[in-house]
C-alpha cells in the first residue's frame, strides 16, 4: 500500500518518543483495523497502536519508544486494509 506523509515535524533536539495515544471519536468504517505507526525519517518505529473501525475506540502504546536526533523528521502513518 502506498504511504503518503503530508506532514513531517523536525525534532528540535535529541530525545525519546514514548506514550502514543490514539482515539477514534466516530464509529465509522467497515471494522477493518487501522494501524497507527510513528515514522522517523520515513521509517517505521516500534511505536504503534491498532484500532478497529466501526466503533468509538482508544488505545495506547506505553511500552515502546524511539530515540530521535535533532532534525529527524517525525510523522504518523495510518494504514488500513481495504
Amino acid at each position: 500500500a502506498p504511504t503518503t506523509d503530508n506532514l513531517q515535524i523536525p525534532a528540535p533536539f535529541n530525545g525519546t518518543l514514548f506514550n502514543l495515544f490514539v482515539v477514534h471519536n466516530i464509529a465509522a468504517g467497515n471494522g477493518n483495523n487501522v494501524v497507527y505507526t510513528v515514522l522517523l525519517n520515513g521509517v517505521a518505529t516500534a511505536l504503534t497502536v491498532t484500532l478497529a473501525t466501526g466503533a468509538v475506540d482508544s488505545d495506547s502504546d506505553t511500552t515502546n519508544s524511539a530515540g530521535v536526533s535533532s532534525g529527524d523528521k517525525i510523522s504518523l502513518q495510518a494504514s488500513k486494509a481495504a
